[in-house]
């Protein structure tokens, strides 16, 4: 479900932010996984929400995202996990079909490149790097795919 991206409030340009369900990236040094042990992403929320955005309801967040507002996706999650990469799919396909644009935030997955290259919507995408030493990576973050 998309919600107003208050964890940052006035130091991200973002309004919108979409968490899906837990990373299974396990990084060490995460704090999602730390506020909750199992987020669930709950998809008829999202659906019954984005079919009251697509029947034209008038709410703020509804107006932003028309102006060309970005959505977060994904700052206590990762949108590229084995986990979620599918259910990113769906969504970015949703979103691009109604012209929403999406700020990536990732450490990346299997198919990250690709199907932020398919999306096609002139995005932002914020990476984050936290070694160049695979011997360390494979220990800080034990289930994170290339």
């Amino acid at each position: 479900m998309i919600s107003a991206f208050s964890g940052e409030f006035l130091q991200h340009p973002i309004p919108f932010e979409m968490s899906q369900n837990t990373c299974s990236h396990r990084c060490v040094y995460c704090f999602a996984g730390v506020r909750e042990k199992k987020q669930v992403f709950n998809t008829q929320r999202f659906i019954t929400q984005m079919n009251n955005y697509k029947g034209g309801k008038d709410c703020w967040m509804f107006r932003k995202l028309r102006e060309g507002y970005p959505i977060c996706l994904s700052n206590n999650t990762d949108p590229f996990s084995d986990n979620n990469t599918p259910f990113t799919e769906s969504v970015l396909e949703y979103f691009k079909q109604n012209n929403i644009r999406v700020f990536f935030q990732t450490k990346g997955g299997k198919r990250a490149v690709e199907l932020i290259k398919g999306y096609g919507i002139k995005s932002v995408i914020y990476v984050t790097i936290t070694t160049d030493r695979e011997d360390i990576s494979k220990r800080i973050e034990p289930n994170r795919s290339e």
